[in-house]
């Protein structure tokens, strides 16, 4: 046997060992005749004789010199024919391997963990202290505008005393040129303020917690499609929702993942088609795997790979935003240890399909329990 197996007489002492059990335990000859609660000190005889038998349970031989060694334990009691203990045979096999393996994946885990809890204090701190200076140039920025107003009252006063050209000139610096770049200023400040908006959410979701509660997904999308209405309605949007399925799941997550995904095929609609938004779910070996599907404008193939990433846009833009929908729809969909994906074809339409993980979903019909 490769198993260390000790074989013990009713009394508790040893009556017979393996090669693998000496080698194991660091014994040249058989430590026959020695008492088991040597190498066996986490268990005592009594207890092994009541329970009758264990299974793979983790335990922990001592070696001769002392040295700790962690097994997963089985034990079978041998009976004689009038009922009385015969003896006790253990098999050990050592896990020292595993037990190692499970000791540096806690510490990976402790220092992800630290890591990622480093980095959104740090993301945090950044985009906090980044709003001060942001705030300060919209300040001078918006006293500029009223300084260049006072400005433009004063040169139109002085306009007799100043040659022609000169005047035309100074003319399109304060009613033009300054103009524009303060406008430039303000609206870099907003995009950048927005950016950092985004950031310190996207951050904040690695921190919230998941609250699951029964979910009837058919009434949480008709809910977003009626928040949705004067959008859909005033682009003509026609918007199919399928069979779906009543989940206990976190609801606020799903009700994001869900409205971020229909609101983006609202806003990548085709020009010159009516839009058409199909909401479907099926049961898969992963669990509930949802669609949405769009006749949109499509994402081009060199483009999907990065539609999920932070600030990334694809294609020719004519909406606003920050390009940060789908990050978190995504950061979600993690949460709920699932997955998204798109398949996509320019000028057809895209499907982004998700799943939830099974820790996070129990469903009450269709089988999945």
């Amino acid at each position: 046997m490769m198993d260390a197996l000790i074989v013990v007489s009713p009394d508790g002492a040893i009556q017979q060992v393996n090669g693998a059990a000496c080698a194991m335990l660091g014994y040249d000859d058989e430590p026959v005749g020695r008492p088991l609660k040597e190498v066996l000190p986490d268990c005592s005889l009594e207890e092994l004789v009541n329970r009758g038998y264990l299974s793979d349970e983790e335990r922990t031989l001592v070696a001769r010199d002392g040295r700790k060694i962690p097994v997963a334990l089985s034990i079978s009691i041998i009976w004689n024919p009038d009922n009385s203990m015969r003896s006790l045979v253990c098999v050990a096999h050592d896990i020292t391997g595993r037990k190692e393996w499970e000791a540096m994946q806690r510490r990976y885990n402790r220092e992800l963990k630290d890591s990622n809890d480093e980095l959104r204090g740090f993301v945090y701190t950044i985009s906090h202290d980044l709003r001060t200076p942001l705030v300060n140039i919209r300040g001078f920025a918006g006293e500029l505008v009223d300084n260049l107003k006072e400005l433009a009252a004063v040169l139109e006063e002085a306009m007799p005393h100043v040659g022609e050209a000169a005047g035309v000139r100074m003319a399109e610096i304060v009613r033009s040129e300054v103009p524009e770049a303060l406008h430039f200023i303000t609206d870099s400040v907003r995009k950048m303020d927005g950016m950092l908006s985004s950031v310190l959410r996207l951050s904040h979701l690695g921190q919230r917690k998941m609250t699951v509660e029964p979910v009837n997904v058919s009434e949480l999308v008709n809910g977003i499609r009626a928040r949705l209405g004067k959008t859909i309605d005033g682009a003509e949007v026609e918007v199919i929702i399928g069979d779906l399925p009543d989940l206990e799941t976190d609801r606020a997550a799903l009700e994001e993942i869900m409205g971020g995904l229909l609101d983006n095929a609202v806003k990548y609609r085709a020009p010159g088609r009516r839009a058409r938004i199909e909401v479907s779910a099926e049961n898969s070996d992963e669990g509930w795997l949802f669609h949405v599907r769009d006749n949109g404008i499509g994402i081009s193939e060199e483009d999907i790979g990065k539609i999920f990433d932070p600030f990334r846009r694809a294609g020719q833009q004519e909406s606003t935003g920050e390009g940060m929908g789908l990050a978190y729809v995504r950061a979600l969909v993690k949460q709920c240890h699932g997955r998204i994906w798109c398949s996509s074809e320019v000028g057809t339409g895209s499907t982004f399909s998700f799943t939830i993980g099974e820790e996070w979903l129990t469903t009450a019909w269709g089988g999945r329990v």
